[in-house]
C-alpha cells in the first residue's frame, strides 16, 4: 500500500497556500513602491513568478528549504566551517552573504525613514542573488556532490539567506506558504 503525497499534507494546505500567495502578492506590491510614486494595480504582474513580487520571494524561500532538506539527507551539518572552506565559496555566494550581513542596517534604515520599500527591495535583491547562485550551479546536484566541508559551508550560507528573507517577509506581514 502506497501513501500518496497529498495524504501527507493537511486537507486545507492548498487553500492556505493560495491565500498566503495572494496576500503576499498584494502586500509586497504595496510595500515595494515609495510613498511618492503612484502604484499600478496589475494582478498578472503581481502574481508573475519572474517579476519583482511577493510570490517570487515566497518561491525562493521554498526553493532554499527544499535544497536544505536535500543537503541534510546527504550529511549531517558540521557545527563549524573552517576559513579555507568558506573562502572556497563562489564569488556570487560571497556577494550574497555580504548582502545578508547588511540586513540590520537595511532594517534600521527602513524603520527610521518609515520606508518599507527599502526592506522590500532589499529582500528582492537578496532573493535574486540567491537564485543567481542556484542557476549558476545548473542543478542542486552540484551542491550534493561537493566535499562534505564545502557542502557544509554552502548549507550555512543558504540557511543565513533563508533566515533573513523569512524574517524580512514576516516583518512585512507576508507568510511563506508550505507549497507553491
Amino acid at each position: 500500500m502506497s501513501v500518496s503525497s497529498s495524504s501527507l499534507m493537511p486537507p486545507n494546505a492548498f487553500e492556505q497556500s493560495a491565500e498566503a500567495i495572494g496576500k503576499g502578492a498584494l502586500v509586497y506590491q504595496n510595500f515595494k513602491a515609495t510613498r511618492q510614486r503612484d502604484m499600478e494595480y496589475n494582478p498578472e504582474d503581481m502574481l508573475d513568478m519572474t517579476q519583482q513580487g511577493g510570490p517570487y520571494l515566497q518561491h525562493t524561500c521554498l526553493r532554499i528549504r527544499r535544497l536544505l532538506e536535500n543537503l541534510e539527507k546527504v550529511h549531517e551539518a558540521k557545527e563549524g566551517v573552517e576559513q579555507p572552506v568558506a573562502e572556497s565559496l563562489s564569488p556570487q555566494t560571497k556577494a550574497v552573504l555580504l548582502e545578508v550581513g547588511r540586513f540590520p542596517e537595511i532594517l534600521a534604515n527602513a524603520t527610521e525613514d518609515r520606508a518599507p520599500h527599502v526592506l522590500a527591495r532589499y529582500l528582492y535583491e537578496l532573493c535574486s542573488g540567491f537564485n543567481a547562485v542556484y542557476a549558476a550551479s545548473n542543478t542542486e546536484g552540484r551542491f550534493l556532490d561537493m566535499p562534505p566541508e564545502q557542502r557544509a559551508a554552502y548549507e550555512k550560507a543558504f540557511k543565513a539567506v533563508l533566515n533573513v528573507v523569512t524574517r524580512g517577509l514576516s516583518i512585512l506581514n507576508i507568510d511563506v506558504p508550505t507549497i507553491m
